[in-house]
């Protein structure tokens, strides 16, 4: 695909593989017969996700609600209490930040790097946004529903 494509040719490609579609420079995605996603990948991906993600590890136990409080942080999700996603707008200039954030709150950063969900689970996240959308609007305007 990639040889075909810097020889100029323009590819369509349907696949059921989901990660394929990551090395598209456009995905359409597809559901319930109706249009609900064209972008590139990492736009999707930003799409699904709100963001950039940062996956972060402690030393010992951490509590990020002080990350909470800083304008950069979209959201947290704290896996156990050494490991918290965070998701910001752009990973590359908010990780330094987010590091020097919980060293500043008493805390030991043993790793920190942007993490990129699979394709799969960017794909399955915004199909299910789009069904539960789509049901909401089904149950409110049951006239208008198709």
């Amino acid at each position: 695909m990639h040889r075909l494509r810097d020889e100029g040719r323009t590819l369509i490609v349907t696949t059921q593989y989901v990660n394929e579609a990551e090395e598209c420079d456009a995905v359409a995605l597809i559901s319930g017969g109706r249009l609900i996603a064209l972008a590139e990948p990492d736009e999707l991906r930003r799409a699904a996700i709100g963001g950039d993600v940062i996956e972060v590890e402690t030393a010992a136990a951490f509590d990020p609600a002080s990350l909470a409080r800083s304008p950069l942080v979209r959201s947290l999700d704290q896996e156990d209490s050494r490991h918290v996603r965070v998701v910001v707008e752009d990973a590359g200039t908010a990780l330094p930040e987010v590091v020097e954030a919980i060293r500043q709150a008493g805390g030991e950063v043993v790793s920190a790097s942007e993490a990129r969900p699979s394709f799969d689970a960017v794909f399955a996240t915004l199909v299910e946004r789009d069904r539960a959308l789509h049901d909401e609007d089904a149950s409110t305007n049951p006239g208008e529903a198709a």
